[in-house]
């Protein structure tokens, strides 16, 4: 019974620490990021491909320059309305 005992609070213990080691977050170097150079053009590329103005797109938008990616159009889906959010 006593060896049972000790299993399970190895486990629990275990099991605490994986939780608190997989929620800490993470943390990045500024300078890291600053070395990063922006490729807008594969941004663009995968904005298209995806098509993700046909959900993130302003239902007020009157076609001309680019899209205001503000979110908000609502979908109707069996499990309930989803809206799209903004992503701009």
């Amino acid at each position: 019974m006593r060896r049972l005992f000790v299993t399970l609070l190895a486990l629990i213990a275990v099991a605490v620490g994986a939780g608190w080691f997989l929620t800490l977050p993470a943390t990045v170097d500024a300078a890291a990021v600053d070395a990063v150079e922006a490729d807008l053009g594969r941004g663009e590329l995968a904005f298209h491909a995806a098509g993700c103005a046909s959900c993130h797109r302003s239902l007020t938008q009157d076609g001309e320059g680019p899209p205001i990616l503000a979110g908000g159009r609502s979908f109707e889906t069996p499990f309930g309305t989803f809206t799209a959010p903004n992503i701009s």
